[in-house]
C-alpha cells in the first residue's frame, strides 16, 4: 500500500532504488489516478514476490518500465491477480524479453503497446 491512492502522484522513478528484499508490492499504486509514468527498473521479481492489484485503477498510465522483472521465476499466478486492471490499453509496457511480453499479455490481453527493452531508444 506504499503509494496507494496518492491522487497527485504523476511519475515515480525507482530505477536506482534497491528493492531486492521487498516481497510484497500489493496495492502499491492502486487508485493513483494521476500517475502517468512508473520506472521500476530497480525492482526484480522472484517466485515469492506478490503484486496483486499493483496498478489497479491507474487510469492515466502512459508508461510502465518493468524490464528487470524475471517473470520466468514467477510460479504463483495468484500473486499477480488483477495487476493491470484499469490501466489503459495503449500504456507502453517495457519488458526484457518475449516471455515477459507473453506474461504481461496473459495478465491483460488488450494491451497494444508492449515493447522489449531492446526496441526502446532513450
Amino acid at each position: 500500500y506504499w503509494c496507494e491512492s496518492c491522487k497527485k502522484l504523476t511519475t515515480i522513478d525507482l530505477s536506482n532504488v534497491n528493492l531486492s528484499k521487498v516481497t510484497n508490492f500489493t496495492y502499491m499504486f492502486q487508485n493513483c489516478s494521476s500517475l502517468e509514468e512508473v520506472d521500476l527498473r530497480g525492482v526484480t521479481t522472484s517466485s515469492n514476490v506478490q503484486a496483486q492489484y499493483m496498478f489497479q485503477n491507474c487510469l492515466n498510465l502512459k508508461k510502465i518500465d518493468i524490464r528487470n522483472w524475471a517473470v520466468n521465476k514467477i510460479t504463483n499466478s495468484n500473486y499477480y491477480v488483477e495487476i493491470f486492471t484499469g490501466v489503459p490499453n495503449d500504456c507502453l509496457i517495457i519488458v526484457k524479453d518475449e516471455s515477459c511480453r507473453t506474461w504481461v499479455r496473459n495478465r491483460k490481453s488488450s494491451f497494444t503497446n508492449i515493447k522489449l527493452a531492446s526496441e526502446i531508444t532513450e
